[in-house]
This record gives structure tokens, C-alpha cells and sequence, in this order.
């Protein structure tokens, strides 16, 4: 399992007949991890990379480039089949480390990418998590070659094949299992929910659960996250804002520091957006259920929402103290929004059917969005300065994530900010002056701006946040007076594991 609720994770073993686990030591940094089919090695990710190590021995090695990775699987044959980014096809490699990467399967009709692989047994092909541009996910099936793959369920995501059933999870959060022919990768009967609920391990449809080929289930149970907003001061003070633990995310300050919007959802998916200040009084924005990520208009009055209220993805403007979940979208189709700028136009990152994300940007009464001229295909993420004059951006292209500075408009000069080594979560001084950003521990790092951009290297701040967000969504914010707003979890950091012997035999 991977552990490290608040920091950098890392990767723990144990059998189950022992109940103390074992750190693997040269994993630092893993996420989805997976076993070899004899168990004895490990396949994870972790810098940008697909890595494989000896449970015992601690050795491993590097396998291929995965900057964006959305799980793995082993194969009989003793190729790995990994998702090394959420917009593409899959792809395999020898796990030995003998051979080239190679490209497995192709995107389909409106398939933005495939992802969370499970290989069937026997080298039958395998099956895997492909997400729509329409916003759900489908569980495809595909031989050994990947070249022919269907559909399996419409609605369904985080799919995992042994002792002759499929396990997934819908869009209701439901855990659901059929029997399963893996000879001709066909459910073969009824489909029913299941009693368990199970927790997120990542996004995108990841769910915390793992079947054996015996039949054993193993599983973090769901449970709503308990969170608390606090301030962190440069001078290593931090304090915890009044009010109960919710489920916080994202948190937004306007640019007065009056107000701050947050997320706040019961399931481990889309939720409403809240507003308080920070006594630690909130109310909600949205009541639809389908809401999160609110950016502050200039004025602090009016916060842009993503929402699917309607059943499609899509940007909605609301009046702070006037909810209203019925306002009319400015902006249609997925995508989410990352700024607003004093002229009223919104920063945005769509996803199109190719599954390419680009800043753009949406004019006042624009109907569609214009990408940003960059020199790059996915600068997925980004903040704009207080000034509208210099855009930050993070992606991970070069193999790790890095974080970049242009000048708005572009004029063909990128400025590294990092320098060839980890930065992402980008965000701005309130006063236009810092740029900060996360290393990979969760210290936050500043670099100075100066009239003709970034000045000097980065500097530790002293501060280091919990790194609950994705690489370009962060979870904390600055304040005008130099300090930071963060979200801190009281979850342990090693999370509950339930394991059910013979679970699936017993549910046939």
C-alpha cells in the first residue's frame, strides 16, 4: 500500500499473516502500485517515472517515462502494461528493462484516454478504464495485441478481473460485480451491488480496492474526509481556523482576503462550493450536488464555478450571497476554470475529444475559448499574476513536473523557474511580488518578480503545506499578509485496510 496522507509517499508491504508492514525503503514517492504476478517484485510510479523493485532485496530500476501516471498492471509474460498520462492510449514495456516502450491501445470516437489497466490471466488481453469527453468513464476490454477493443459496461470505472468475476465502480459510487469469462472477456450473467464502499486512492476514477486470483478482497473502506482549514506563517506558527472538520478542498481566497470559497463534498467525488471568511463561518454557493473549483471575480462579489448540474460539464458565474443553481452557463463542455482577469475574461483549461488541454482563454460574451499561443502541448495548469502580465504554468513534459513563467501576452520567451528539478502548484503573492510553488516534500518554495519576470533562484520560505492536491490543483492559498491558507487532514496517515478472505467465491 501506498501511505502519507500529508507528505511524500510511501510504500509499505506486509503479508496477512503479519500485521506489522515493512517500508520498501527505494520507493519513495510511490503511487498505484502493483504486484507481479508471483508477487515478488513491485511495479509504481513515482518522478515521472514507471519503476519496478524486489520486495526483498530493495533493488529496482527504471522502466519508462510516465509523467502523468494513472496506474499499472502485470502481465504473465512479464511486460507491464502502464497508463504514463491521462490523455493518451497504454502502453507496455519488459519488465525486465530489456526492451523499448511500445504503444498498446488507441482512442477511440470521443475517448480523451485510457487508464487503470488489469491484466487478464493467462495473457488474454486485459481490461481498463476509458474516460469520454461527455464526462463518464466506460470499462473496455482488449486482447493481447490492444488493437481490438470494445465495450464492456457504459458506465464504469476502476474494473479489476479474478475467481471469474469483474469488479468496477459506477458513477454513483456503487461497487458492483458480474460474473466473467476472461477466455472470451465477456460478463457472462447478472450484475449486482455489492455491500462495500470503497475509498479514492487517486482521481480519475481510481478506486482503493484489490482482488487475488484466491478470491481475497482487500480494501480502505470509504470514509468522508476530515479536514481543517488553518493559516501557516512564515515564522512557523500555524493555527487551525474556528469551526467543525469537513470534507474541505480547494480552497480560493479573494483577492481582499475577505472571503474564501471552498469545496465541500459527502462522496469522494463533485460536491458544492462553499463561502466564509476566516472566522470559519460557511455557507454554500451551490446546492446541486455537481460543483467544485470556484475562482473570485477582481471585485471578490461573484465566484465561476465548474459544474455538470445539467448532466454536462460547464462554467457557471454566481453572486456571492445570492445562490442560484439555476444561472444559465457562460461556457459549455468540460473544463476547468483558473483565473479570472481584471478585464473580465476567464483563464481556462478545456478538454477537447483528443483529450488535449491547453490554457485558454474566454473573452467577456465569448462563446467558445482561445488557446494560448505556448511553445508546449499540455501546460495544463497555470496562474495568472495579480496584474494580468505574467502567466505561471506547471506541467510535467520534461519527464517531472517544473514550473514555467511567461508574459501575457506571449512573446516567446519561457522562463524556467525550477531549474530542472521538482516544482508544481504554482500560485501567486497577493501583491504580484512572489511566485511560489511546492517541491515535491510539500516545502513551498519563492521565486522574486521583477519587472522583466522571475529574479534570482528559489528560496525555501520556511513553510511546508500537506500535499492533498493534484501536481496543478493546490489545496492551499496565499494571504496579503504574506502567510498561508492550507488544508490540514486528521485522517493517520497510514490508512484502515480491510481484507475479506474468499470474499469472491463466497459472493458467486
Amino acid at each position: 500500500m501506498a501511505s502519507g496522507t500529508d507528505r511524500v509517499p510511501e510504500l509499505f508491504v506486509r503479508t496477512l499473516s503479519d500485521l506489522s508492514p515493512h517500508r520498501v525503503d527505494a520507493a519513495r514517492g510511490a503511487r498505484y502500485p502493483f504486484f507481479s504476478p508471483d508477487g515478488t517484485r513491485l511495479g509504481y510510479f513515482a518522478d515521472g517515472q514507471l519503476k519496478v523493485v524486489d520486495v526483498e532485496t530493495g533493488a529496482g530500476r527504471v522502466l519508462a517515462p510516465a509523467p502523468n501516471a494513472r496506474g499499472g498492471t502485470w502481465r504473465d509474460d512479464d511486460w507491464i502494461v502502464f497508463a504514463p498520462t491521462t490523455t493518451d492510449g497504454l502502453k507496455c514495456v519488459p519488465a525486465s528493462g530489456d526492451g523499448a516502450v511500445q504503444a498498446l491501445t488507441t482512442l477511440r470516437g470521443d475517448e480523451l484516454g485510457h487508464v487503470l489497466p488489469w491484466a487478464l490471466p493467462g495473457g488474454r488481453g486485459l481490461v481498463f478504464t476509458a474516460r469520454h469527453a461527455s464526462g463518464v468513464s466506460s470499462i473496455e476490454t482488449a486482447g493481447p495485441t490492444g488493437r481490438d477493443a470494445t465495450t464492456l459496461v457504459q458506465d464504469g470505472r476502476s474494473a479489476k478481473v479474478a475467481a471469474g468475476q469483474i469488479w468496477f465502480v459506477n458513477a454513483r459510487e456503487e461497487v458492483l460485480a458480474a460474473p466473467f469469462d476472461a477466455a472470451t472477456r465477456a460478463i457472462t450473467g447478472a450484475t449486482a451491488v455489492q455491500p462495500e464502499r470503497f475509498g479514492v486512492f487517486g482521481n480519475l476514477g481510481s478506486f482503493a480496492f484489490d482482488l487475488s486470483a484466491t478470491g481475497t478482497l482487500v480494501y480502505e473502506p470509504f470514509e468522508l474526509p476530515q479536514r481543517r482549514l488553518a493559516i501557516a506563517g512564515r515564522d512557523g506558527r500555524t493555527v487551525d481556523l474556528p469551526g467543525p472538520p469537513r470534507a474541505f478542498a480547494a480552497p480560493r481566497v479573494s483577492w481582499q482576503d475577505d472571503r474564501i470559497a471552498v469545496g465541500l463534498s459527502e462522496t469522494t467525488d463533485w460536491g458544492d462550493v462553499w463561502t466564509g471568511d476566516l472566522r470559519g463561518a460557511f455557507v454554500p454557493l451551490t446546492r446541486d450536488g455537481t460543483s467544485r473549483y470556484g475562482e473570485w471575480s477582481p471585485d471578490g462579489r461573484r465566484l465561476v464555478v465548474e459544474s455538470r448540474r445539467h448532466g454536462r460539464g460547464g462554467l457557471y458565474v454566481h453572486t456571492v450571497g445570492e445562490p442560484d443553481t439555476e444561472a444559465a452557463p457562460i461556457l459549455e463542455g468540460d473544463v476547468f476554470p483558473r483565473a479570472w482577469l481584471r478585464r473580465g475574461a476567464l483563464l481556462v483549461v478545456p478538454y477537447d475529444a483528443s483529450g488535449a488541454q491547453a490554457m485558454s482563454v474566454v473573452e467577456p460574451g465569448a462563446t467558445a475559448p482561445v488557446q494560448l499561443p505556448l511553445p508546449v502541448r499540455a501546460p495544463t495548469y497555470g496562474r495568472l499574476s495579480p496584474d494580468d502580465r505574467w502567466l505561471a504554468y506547471t506541467n510535467s513534459e520534461s519527464g517531472q513536473w517544473e514550473v514555467y513563467v511567461v508574459r501575457v501576452p506571449f512573446d516567446g520567451q519561457v522562463t524556467s523557474v525550477t531549474h530542472g528539478t521538482h516544482g508544481d502548484q504554482p500560485v501567486w503573492a497577493k501583491n504580484g511580488r512572489e511566485l511560489f510553488f511546492s517541491r515535491a516534500s510539500g516545502e513551498i518554495a519563492a521565486v522574486a518578480m521583477g519587472p522583466d519576470g522571475p529574479a534570482g533562484s528559489p528560496r525555501a520560505v520556511g513553510v511546508t503545506l500537506p500535499r492533498l492536491g493534484q501536481p496543478g490543483e493546490p489545496w492551499w492559498d496565499t494571504l496579503s499578509d504574506g502567510r498561508f491558507l492550507f488544508i490540514r487532514s486528521l485522517a493517520p496517515a497510514t490508512p484502515r485496510i480491510t481484507v475479506v478472505t474468499g470474499r469472491l467465491s463466497a459472493s458467486r
